[in-house]
């Protein structure tokens, strides 16, 4: 292992980017994009080396020349082949390209690393909600795997504090081995004018009129079933004229979509939800200021990403009392409780039909979303890799 207060040579940093696959709609892929990009604009000094699987090339390329891709073939092959390539030959990999610490983003990292190790954690529902996981192998692996990663990495990294949290809890990591480095909107998430942004809804999506937004994937935590009971409720109570816009991938959850469907014709709203399937990322900006809120009744996250991004293009919000969500909306969102409908529908009311309560979360939001930035994010997990090769490792 290399020893970095007496090197002559920049600091070389691994990025283990192999989770993210071609084709597939994986928050982490966002996360690591854009702090990929955070990095890249603050570090002028250290070699950034990201290793990617095929397929994914280009996805993390800047104009920081010391920034370069590693393709890894044979990773976008299957998962048992990944996680192999990952335990078997990426250390040997970080030890070729003497990688001083390598940064996994998602809750597991190679058992035997040549050199230090941060670990990012961007969800707990293995330990929270292992009722989603029916699998007991797939459960039991996986948990194994998470308590190897954090127990030996050098420093933890959590996207919210209620992951830390949950991160201490279900682990048993102390709160000085881990850090707080958020998420935050993309630069591209700003308002557009509403005209524009409706005129490009309708021509995107062919949605028209006045609507209410889900930016989520098909999974049951997203709590979909339970938005569109709402979403029914909200239309009989109040004659809202809106329309529900779901946009989200589709293949998160075998057979959920079809749930929802069945929910959607049972509440006898066929004609008023939209399904949109997945959005590019760029393609949410309209979707996002042309609504009338963002409702998010999430049952589990790690930061929340989609209430951030609609706050930045000045659409109100709609969120849970729930995990990290509260802190995420930091004051700036109307809260429900995601397991009552009536308090989902009753929040809806109240946003879709008061003009100055939209205003007033519009402007909050705009705030709340101004203190979040990549950049920041990115400067402070450069500071973080180089105080772990700074300290001798116990």
């Amino acid at each position: 292992m290399s020893s970095f207060p007496h090197r002559n040579r920049p600091l070389v940093v691994g990025i283990n980017s192999l989770q993210v696959q071609p084709g597939r709609a994986m928050s982490v892929g966002i996360y690591l994009r854009h702090l990929v990009g955070g990095l890249a604009k603050v570090d002028e000094d250290a070699e950034y080396l990201i290793f990617v699987s095929p397929g994914t090339a280009g996805t993390f390329c800047t104009e920081n020349p010391r920034f370069r891709e590693v393709v890894c073939p044979g990773t976008h092959l299957s998962r048992p082949i990944r996680i192999l390539y990952e335990q078997l030959f990426l250390p040997n990999l970080l030890r070729r390209f003497g990688v001083d610490v390598l940064f996994s983003p998602e809750n597991s990292a190679p058992l035997n690393l040549p050199c230090r190790s941060v670990l990012g954690i961007q969800m707990m529902m293995m330990f929270t909600m292992p009722e989603y996981f029916p699998s007991l192998t797939r459960k039991v692996y996986f948990r194994y795997m998470m308590r190897q990663a954090v127990a030996r990495a050098d420093r933890v990294v959590c996207v919210s504090d209620s992951i830390r949290r949950e991160v201490a809890q279900y682990l048993g990591v102390p709160n000085s081995k881990m850090v707080v480095i958020p998420e935050a909107p993309a630069e591209f998430f700003r308002p557009m004018e509403p005209c524009a942004a409706k005129a490009e809804v309708a021509r995107a999506f062919g949605v028209d009129g006045a609507y209410l937004l889900c930016v989520a994937i098909m999974a049951p935590y997203k709590n979909l079933i339970r938005l569109v009971e709402a979403f029914g409720i909200a239309c009989r109570k109040a004659n809202l004229p809106h329309q529900l816009v779901i946009a989200g991938g589709e293949d998160a959850w075998p057979g959920y979509r079809a749930s929802v469907v069945k929910a959607v014709e049972r509440c006898g709203l066929s004609n008023r939800v939209r399904l949109l399937g997945r959005v590019k990322h760029e393609g949410l900006v309209p979707l996002y200021s042309a609504a009338d809120a963002l409702v998010f009744p999430s049952l589990c996250e790690s930061f929340g990403l989609p209430v951030v991004e609609a706050m930045a293009c000045g659409c109100p919000v709609i969120t849970s009392d729930y995990t990290c969500l509260p802190e995420t909306a930091g004051g700036a969102a109307l809260l429900v409780d995601p397991y009552d409908v009536e308090s989902i529908a009753d929040a809806m009311v109240k946003v879709a039909t008061s003009e100055d309560l939209r205003a007033h979360l519009r402007q909050a939001g705009l705030e709340r979303a101004s203190k979040l930035s990549w950049t920041e994010s990115g400067r402070r997990l450069s500071r973080l890799f180089r105080d772990v090769c700074a300290t001798a490792k116990a």
